[in-house]
């Protein structure tokens, strides 16, 4: 018997039996114990197994959640963005420390997401790169940056170490849609393609007025 709830590894070391239902082979005990050992007593989101097989099932403890708004400008008669603030509000549970979220968040608009939005691509052909270099690959500099506001909304997740959650990638993942939709609302048109060049704006314009 394993020290973990729910979870039995029988003599034959053939079957195992998890209390949400999963079986599986010894072969994928270990595995399944970087799962079935975080079980306790209570229904917690740890015990939705995922499901190796089908690819289903809860692969985390907590979720953070976050929303981002982006204030742009843009020429259209040169396509050029200018993307002037981002407001971004972060459901990351008790917030430890305030200092570093607010550096996590603003990095990860502008060391990333306004890098990754409007100008880098990786271009490639038969299977060279072919903008090796920062002349070729272009990334933002300090003239390029925007104020970013921070709004960290206040919970308590029972799952996280006290009540907290997280925030890396969130700091990221809404960037490209919050610039998306701005320039949309700005111009009337949307470039559902990343990164948002100059050159796909003026295309989108053109396709626009017909």
């Amino acid at each position: 018997m394993l020290s973990s709830p729910g979870l039995q590894l029988l003599k034959n070391g053939i079957t195992l039996e998890i209390q949400s239902g999963w079986k599986g082979t010894s072969e994928s005990f270990l595995l399944q114990k970087i799962y079935t050992n975080l079980l306790t007593e209570h229904d917690n989101p740890w015990s939705y197994i995922l499901d190796f097989k089908t690819g289903y099932g809860n692969v985390t403890s907590v979720y953070a959640f976050a929303a981002q708004v982006a204030e742009v400008k843009v020429d259209t008669e040169t396509g050029l963005v200018k993307v002037i603030k981002f407001t971004c509000a972060h459901d990351l549970g008790r917030t430890i420390n305030l200092l570093l979220a607010r550096g996590q968040v603003i990095g990860g608009v502008l060391s990333t997401g306004l890098g990754y939005t409007i100008t880098e691509s990786l271009v490639r052909e038969n299977g060279k790169v072919l903008n090796r270099n920062f002349l070729d690959y272009k990334i933002l500099t300090a003239l390029d940056v925007c104020d970013v506001d921070c709004i960290f909304v206040g919970s308590n997740d029972p799952n996280g170490p006290f009540g907290a959650k997280g925030v890396g990638d969130p700091a990221m993942t809404p960037n490209a849609v919050a610039i998306s939709n701005a320039i949309c609302d700005a111009i009337g048109v949307r470039v559902n393609e990343l990164p948002i060049t100059p050159k796909k704006i003026l295309k989108a314009l053109r396709e626009k007025k017909g």
